[in-house]
């Protein structure tokens, strides 16, 4: 209850902002209006964009997981940290800078180029940053908060610009701050939970780099004390073993590797994957639904990208990023199961060879069947609160809720694209055509999401 009472004052916070840009709103498929530039004009309309920017951000990102099971990402807990900010915060800044990038792009404005608004914001909250940390000696939530929003700007300014992301300095400074803050007593519940979900990132980061998880991250008992291991973070803690799996295995391609070590590995690896099973086996009932036909999947959606005659509808996008997740790093573990398997010879280990492959298969399917989900009918670039947009849903509905149409144009592209970006760079073996329709998917996200040249 206390929650929904912090998310209710800023939601009102959101409406008063509203009416004072409402001069900024326009039909046309731009957020933003065209308003003149006169020099008397030039400071209200900065202002006023600054201001549009963050609560832009705050209504169309910053969206809450229906279930606590789902609750991870950093996100989830910016509301009241936000509310809670003090002046001279380099949060305020950081905030600014994301959501005028994410505007920016929705609007067609070229977002993080040189001269743009977002791009001037981004160093004001580097700075503010560097200043915040050089003159305290703690690392409070708001602190974190910024620089993995810094982090957040550069991946999505990739994502929209189709720039293979590149990492940032940032991650590295999240690490650091984690270290110095796991270890003070008396953090709050949702001090941690923010810690928690700071890991989740570099959890991920280190997959994607193939790089152990750093050691700092593994001893982090007192984070997770008298928290609930939900299922997202149960899946975190696997990953986090799967990350240092798949770069000793990655490693074993560089030189002969004695064969013990590689049955050390496997060994760690097939019951890892146990563990994998497992988690699937015990999320909660309601998550997915498959469904197929005319009177679940409009023909407009089946037209956009359908990869079978099927697709799979969530409790929320992020219980489809959660399940994507788990896709991907059973995937991972696969490939470097093969890696392994390699090294025994094939012909003591084919049998175990065709198995890994097969799951390899059924879990690509799986995240074909979600494209629809996330991206419904759209082929090219439309509003961000587009209610014409179709997507499958349930037989009970006629259409899908106004909640997951925001929700998946916000967040389904920016999360396909990472995930489907690593089943093409793991080169595991998939189905004939299907790396090409994976392919051909990606080029659609281009066309929806990517800022024009």
């Amino acid at each position: 209850m206390a929650w929904r009472d912090q998310n209710k004052v800023a939601e009102n916070k959101v409406l008063r902002q509203k009416n004072i840009i409402a001069k900024l709103v326009d039909e046309s498929p731009s957020p933003l209006k065209t308003v003149s530039t006169t020099p008397m004009r030039l400071k209200a309309v900065k202002q006023d964009f600054s201001s549009y920017s963050v609560q832009f951000f705050l209504t169309s990102y910053v969206l809450l997981p229906r279930s606590q099971e789902n609750r991870r990402n950093f996100i989830d807990f910016l509301y009241p940290i936000y509310l809670d900010t003090r002046p001279g915060s380099p949060l305020g800044p950081a905030i600014t800078a994301v959501g005028s990038l994410l505007l920016e792009g929705w609007s067609l404005l070229k977002p993080d180029a040189p001269s743009s608004f977002s791009r001037a914001q981004y160093m004001k909250a580097v700075a503010s940053l560097r200043r915040s940390l050089e003159t305290s000696k703690t690392v409070s939530d708001d602190v974190l908060t910024s620089a993995l929003l810094l982090d957040m700007y550069e991946s999505v300014s990739a994502f929209m610009w189709s720039k293979t992301y590149v990492d940032s300095p940032h991650m590295d400074g999240v690490v650091a701050m984690i270290e110095q803050r796991k270890h003070s007593p008396g953090a709050s519940t949702t001090s941690r939970k923010l810690l928690l979900g700071a890991r989740h990132h570099i959890i991920h980061r280190a997959l994607h780099n193939n790089q152990p998880v750093p050691e700092s991250m593994l001893e982090c008992a007192s984070l997770i004390e008298d928290i609930p291991r939900t299922a997202a973070l149960r899946l975190d803690e696997l990953d986090i073993a799967l990350a240092n799996i798949s770069a000793s295995a990655s490693r074993l391609n560089e030189h002969d590797a004695d064969q013990e070590l590689v049955i050390e590995l496997l060994s760690r690896a097939y019951e890892l994957d146990r563990r994998y099973h497992a988690w699937g086996d015990s999320v909660p009932d309601g998550w997915i639904v498959e469904v197929s036909g005319p009177q679940c999947i409009p023909w407009s959606v089946q037209q956009s990208g359908l990869y079978q005659d099927y697709c799979h509808i969530y409790q929320s996008i992020f219980v489809a990023h959660t399940f994507n997740t788990f896709r991907v790093s059973r995937i991972e573990l696969q490939s470097a199961i093969l890696v392994c398997l390699t090294h025994l010879g094939d012909g003591i280990t084919n049998m175990a060879s065709r198995a890994a492959i097969a799951i390899i298969q059924s879990m690509a399917d799986d995240i074909c069947a979600s494209i629809p989900y996330h991206l419904g009918d759209r082929m090219g670039f439309r509003r961000i609160d587009d209610k014409t947009v179709q997507y499958p849903h349930l037989p009970t509905l006629s259409k899908a809720d106004d909640e997951h149409i925001l929700g998946a144009a916000a967040m389904g592209g920016w999360s396909l694209a990472q995930q489907l970006i690593i089943v093409l760079r793991l080169k595991s073996p998939l189905r004939d055509g299907q790396r090409e329709w994976i392919v051909g998917q990606l080029h659609r996200l281009t066309k929806v999401y990517s800022s024009p040249l």
